[in-house]
């Protein structure tokens, strides 16, 4: 009897053990780490390319992308502030292309495609948080790499009809800052959401073959986004 009752006793505080694991309260004061997937929108990023300083096209970047993420609180200033750091992916974000009746993308200049594309980003960020019960806002800085992918029709740069050409095709590495906001929905579930801006730089003036001085250049590449979705602690 005496046996039944030890081993039942034992069951019952490795029981309570895995569900206070499982189930303990999760503020924000609490959390160490966390994942979180978010829904991420550029906005504002639009970036003019220029043709011999003469004329120049608007290159929207307005696509959406899903952003990948784990963070980890580092330390606490004091009982409502917080600093952690978190390290993210997105595959990428691609502009609609800039066809139209100005160079350097002409849309006579067939199949030449004007476009611009941040592929494979990766970001870095230190958030300094404030908690406010169920409210946690932030400042956010940090740093991204992606690989920036920079079409012009080929024609503004050599006058020859013909495919695009990259006016950029490297990785750039660019400070990024911004502020986030997140409410505590549930345990360990966290509404997040945030906007940052990056800037990678310009291209620099790509010349022509012959140099007949129909160089084509960017301006910078500074992409703004606004993200949301769900954090889960653990």
């Amino acid at each position: 009897m005496i046996t039944k009752l030890r081993s039942r006793l034992k069951f019952a505080k490795v029981l309570l053990a895995s569900t206070f694991f499982l189930f303990s309260t999760n503020s924000f004061a609490d959390e160490k780490s966390y994942f979180y997937i978010l829904g991420s929108k550029a906005i504002g990023s639009d970036v003019a390319y220029t043709w011999k300083d003469t004329s120049s096209v608007e290159q929207p970047v307005n696509s959406k992308a899903l952003v990948f993420g784990y963070g980890k609180k580092l330390n606490s200033f004091s009982e409502n502030y917080l600093l952690g750091f978190e390290i993210d992916y997105a595959n990428k974000y691609k502009g609609s292309s800039g066809e139209g009746i100005l160079e350097p993308c002409l849309t006579s200049w067939v199949p030449g495609e004007c476009s611009l594309e941040y592929k494979n980003m990766i970001s870095g960020k230190f958030l300094i948080s404030k908690q406010y019960e169920k409210f946690k806002p932030s400042m956010i800085i940090g740093v991204s790499s992606a690989k920036i992918i920079s079409n012009v029709d080929s024609g503004s740069i050599n006058d020859i009809v013909g495919g695009s050409t990259h006016l950029f095709n490297k990785r750039k590495t660019a400070p990024l800052y911004g502020v986030g906001i997140e409410f505590e929905l549930s345990e360990g579930f966290i509404l997040k959401s945030e906007y940052l801006i990056r800037d990678f730089g310009d291209s620099g003036k790509v010349d022509l073959v012959g140099d007949n001085g129909n160089y084509t250049h960017s301006d910078n590449y500074k992409l703004e986004t606004l993200s949301i979705g769900l954090k889960k602690i653990f």
